[in-house]
């Protein structure tokens, strides 16, 4: 029976060290953010100009009207996944957000590629760990 009582016991503290591991690392959820109008007609002009691709479209009106707009720093790391025939999802990790409360940020932006093949963002949402929270959150920090 005590064998029975310390392999339970184990395994519970494993799932445990496991939850606390995949909290610190892996966001389990995001917040939604409004678009913003004055990016999205950024975006639009940038590609009268010439076309963009999907990262060149996100970073545009990702990073439009901050200290990052014109070139992004290097440890800022970028991912992409398609969904579906005319359909991206555009990720960016600032490991180090240099924010004073805000530690690591992930920024996703969801874009649709319209009829004459301008990629528009269609949904933005974000999850970030930081000052005063556990792990990564879309609670304010403090």
């Amino acid at each position: 029976m005590k064998d029975i009582t310390g392999i339970v016991i184990g395994l519970v503290l494993c799932a445990g060290v496991g939850v606390v591991a995949l909290k610190l690392t892996i966001p389990w959820q995001y917040r939604e953010t409004e678009l913003r109008s004055s990016a999205l007609s950024h975006l639009a002009h940038l590609q009268t100009q010439t076309p963009l691709s999907p990262v060149a479209a996100a970073q545009a009106y990702a990073y439009f009207g901050t200290d990052y707009q014109d070139e992004l720093p290097p440890r800022i790391r970028i991912t992409t996944k398609s969904l579906g025939k005319d359909e991206m999802r555009v990720e960016f990790y600032d490991p180090n957000a240099q924010d004073d409360s805000i530690w690591e940020k992930r920024t996703r932006i969801f874009l649709r590629q319209n009829a004459v093949g301008h990629w528009v963002p269609y949904h933005s949402e974000w999850s970030h760990k930081g000052r005063g929270r556990f792990g990564w959150t879309t609670e304010p920090t403090i």
